[in-house]
């Protein structure tokens, strides 16, 4: 009996990341498919087709020619395993926050066609990467070569994405870093420690009255004597 595993995601773009679970899952299984899915909640630089595309170059250039191509615009993940004898869906994982996305939609498939998940670690070096920190940094004008394979490097380069800022994304994947607070009334510069820059309230250009403490409308602070007066 032929073992047949799907592989699916979005690829927008694939990743070495991407790449290397593909070469794991090829020495695992007779038949691999490199599925490329439309994801309506997500805005993809390259169409469909396109990304599948850049996939097939992108296995054919490391030599995983045995990785079978294929596109979903529509449905159910399990409905096409069904459709092609695939029992099987292998998902990279890249930590925690993954394995506790995935695992429900792992038990969803399983109770709605017997369809196994089966999780696949990529190597350290590529643990870190996703497609959103790469269309972060082509955005900014990075170096994504490392990252990603070479016909995506000339894809976005041709399209001029290279410095063309894409937004999705960003706040996640951009360092971050601390940022010295201004020392406030009675402070020294040595106390200021590192804060959260938090954008001033909006003010009025009219005073207004602070409110009367006092049950008989008049402010309290008024009967006390006058510090620069001796009192009586």
């Amino acid at each position: 009996m032929t073992a047949i595993a799907v592989c699916p995601g979005s690829f927008d773009p694939v990743t070495r990341g991407h790449m290397d679970v593909f070469a794991k899952t090829s020495r695992m299984f007779d038949q691999v498919i490199a599925l490329v899915v439309h994801n309506p909640k997500k805005n993809p630089a390259f169409s469909l087709d396109r990304r599948a595309q850049l996939l097939r170059a992108s296995l054919d250039e490391v030599g995983l020619n045995q990785v079978a191509v294929d596109t979903l615009a529509e449905g159910l993940l399990v409905d096409y395993c069904t459709d092609h004898g695939a029992d099987v869906l292998v998902k990279g994982i890249r930590g925690d926050l993954d394995v506790s996305y995935e695992t429900p939609m792992a038990i969803v498939n399983r109770n709605l066609a017997a369809v196994e998940t089966v999780f696949v670690l990529p190597e350290p070096e590529h643990s870190h990467v996703s497609s959103s920190l790469v269309r972060t940094l082509a955005g900014f004008g990075g170096d994504i070569s490392p990252y990603v394979p070479g016909p995506v490097v000339r894809a976005y380069s041709e399209a001029g994405m290279i410095g063309h800022r894409d937004t999705r994304g960003v706040g996640a994947h951009l360092p971050t870093g601390t940022i010295p607070r201004v020392p406030g009334p009675g402070e020294r510069p040595g106390d200021a420690v590192a804060g959260t820059v938090t954008p001033a309230p909006a003010t009025s250009s009219t005073a207004q009255p602070s409110p009367d403490p006092s049950p008989l409308g008049t402010s309290a602070t008024a009967a006390q004597p006058d510090p620069g007066t001796p009192a009586p």
